[in-house]
């Protein structure tokens, strides 16, 4: 059998075919032709095969025992003037076989939507109105050891609630850490032979606690205001708001209110 996909169609105007059909023939001639919706065949499709709302055709498979025409018409089923006329299309060929398979190995693993979107790290989407999660990846399996240089994260900063002592990680990059404690506490950073963040690798620190955060330096780290060479720890007070960046090596930036 040959599983076909139509996808997403769009008519001749470049609008969205929304309730097209998709006519299924015997090839050579006007006789309609079953269509079905597995790969047993045992399930047949209406015919002709109707796109929902937002041109979206459902998952068509053939007799590999037939050839067929399709002809695909907007919501007003007039075969006579088809936006597409396929013919000869051949149950039996152009299906995707293991060798196609970089590893030639078919699994329904490889193939689950949830897999797909955690590895793709966003939920792909083909038009407006549809719904995207996680523009881009921002949390990682298990804690990550190594950070690409070009990874971005949410349009907004989620925070990460850290009310206790704590050593920055990769899994911060491009997130902000929020402290709520009325007892102060320390935010380390580490070296980069310990943590080998990349260049550019952006931190911000939120505090809404009574409790002081003390950014601390790991031996041979640098930690400099903007536009100042001062080389100091810093203590963020209640309502402070700061923002790390790494430039290169052990050296890091900072910029922010309410921190000394």
């Amino acid at each position: 059998m040959q599983l076909i996909l139509l996808h997403r169609q769009f008519g001749a105007d470049g609008a969205l075919l929304a309730g097209g059909k998709a006519f299924f023939y015997l090839t050579g001639g006007t006789t309609l032709a079953t269509v079905y919706q597995n790969s047993a065949l045992t399930l047949p499709h209406a015919n002709p095969v109707v796109a929902s709302a937002d041109g979206l055709f459902p998952a068509i498979y053939l007799d590999p025992t037939k050839i067929y025409r399709v002809k695909l018409t907007d919501s007003s089923g007039d075969t006579s003037s088809p936006i597409e006329d396929i013919d000869p299309l051949n149950g039996s060929d152009s299906s995707i076989g293991t060798s196609d398979i970089q590893d030639g190995a078919v699994t329904a693993a490889k193939c689950d939507s949830a897999l797909v979107t955690d590895l793709l790290g966003y939920t792909p989407v083909n038009v407006a109105g549809d719904t995207m999660t996680d523009h881009l990846r921002l949390s990682y399996p298990g804690a990550p050891t190594t950070l690409p240089s070009d990874v971005a994260g949410f349009l907004g900063m989620p925070a990460t609630l850290e009310d206790a002592n704590y050593t920055l990680a990769l899994g911060d990059a491009g997130k902000g850490l929020r402290h709520s404690s009325a007892s102060a506490h320390t935010y380390a950073i580490p070296t980069a032979a310990a943590v080998n963040f990349p260049d550019g690798t952006v931190i911000p620190i939120r505090n809404v606690g009574a409790g002081a955060v003390s950014v601390t330096r790991g031996a041979g780290v640098t930690l400099r205001p903007i536009g100042l060479s001062t080389d100091a720890d810093i203590s963020i007070a209640q309502h402070g708001f700061v923002v790390l960046q790494k430039d290169t090596g052990d050296n890091w930036y900072w910029s922010g209110a309410g921190a000394s």
